[in-house]
């Protein structure tokens, strides 16, 4: 198994970079990641630079890395129930926050539900029975799928403009987070998807759909599981990667679709029987 460690430019070679990191100096290649910068982070696999990585994420990467060699070594301790102390991560994903995380990770500052308060037979201050009031809510995109269109520069779509925001070239990523409610991981890759983009150097540009209108679009393009990350370049279709992965198997996952070429879209659809073959078995599902 190949493991990446954090390594920081020490001096600057043409094509090349002296780094130091856990210990050790190596002079490793940087055609990966292009011109590098005394100071800078990066990941390196064996001999070559495989990622740009800011401090936080070194630091991170060091300490997962310690603390396997201490597991590997038989010097680390485990909680009550026997495990190992979970690593903080670089982000962290909205399936483990707090119900204040998520609020201020969202811009979301609504306070609680208002209170009606129902008067029961012969009630006096103390038989007051008070429920929380909220008005029922239309389809609403989810507050961490906006703020990749606020923040991280992705694109609102919808079937009109899909294809033509795809036919502008390049690889391009559009995600389909789903009901919030009901599909909860979507949020995470809300929140994971910038994150790809800026591990592979902003090599693919992201579209977004409004909740309302995912269904619609998704139809088009076969995607049957939510959350899905549909892939498109030049104007055709890729490929589809459904649900939440783990950080490697995204890396991996992403890398290999954005590898793949154009083919068709496994639209979903009817199956329909041409004039010519209505006599045979043979059919084609547009």
């Amino acid at each position: 198994m190949c493991i990446g460690i954090p390594m920081q430019v020490q001096r600057v070679e043409p094509g090349h970079a002296l780094c130091a990191g856990r210990g050790e100096m190596r002079r490793v290649r940087t055609a990966l990641v292009g011109e590098v910068a005394i100071g800078e982070w990066l990941l390196v696999f064996i001999d070559s630079a495989q990622e740009r990585i800011g401090a936080d994420r070194a630091r991170e990467i060091d300490a997962t890395l310690d603390l396997l060699q201490a597991v590997m070594n038989g010097n680390v301790d485990t909680d009550a129930t026997g495990s190992v102390p979970l690593v903080e991560a670089a982000f962290d994903l909205p399936s483990r926050m707090s119900t204040d995380q998520l609020r201020a990770l969202s811009g979301n500052t609504e306070s609680t539900p208002s209170m009606i308060t129902i008067d029961t037979p012969a009630a006096d201050a103390a038989d007051l029975i008070k429920l929380p009031v909220q008005a029922p809510k239309p389809i609403e995109t989810s507050p961490l799928v906006e703020r990749l269109a606020s923040q991280h520069g992705a694109i609102w779509l919808d079937a009109q403009s899909i294809q033509p925001w795809a036919a502008l070239g390049g690889d391009r990523v559009v995600l389909f987070a789903g009901d919030p409610v009901r599909f909860p991981e979507g949020q995470d890759v809300a929140v994971v998807l910038p994150e790809l983009q800026r591990s592979f150097q902003g090599r693919f540009a992201i579209g977004i759909v409004p909740r309302e209108l995912e269904e619609a679009v998704a139809r088009r393009y076969g995607v049957q599981r939510w959350p899905s990350l549909l892939f498109l370049r030049d104007g055709g279709y890729v490929t589809l990667l459904a649900g939440m992965h783990d950080w490697d198997d995204y890396v991996r996952e992403v890398g290999r679709a954005l590898a793949l070429p154009v083919t068709r879209a496994p639209t979903i659809g009817i199956p329909v029987v041409s004039a010519s073959s209505a006599s045979s078995s043979d059919s084609s599902c547009h």
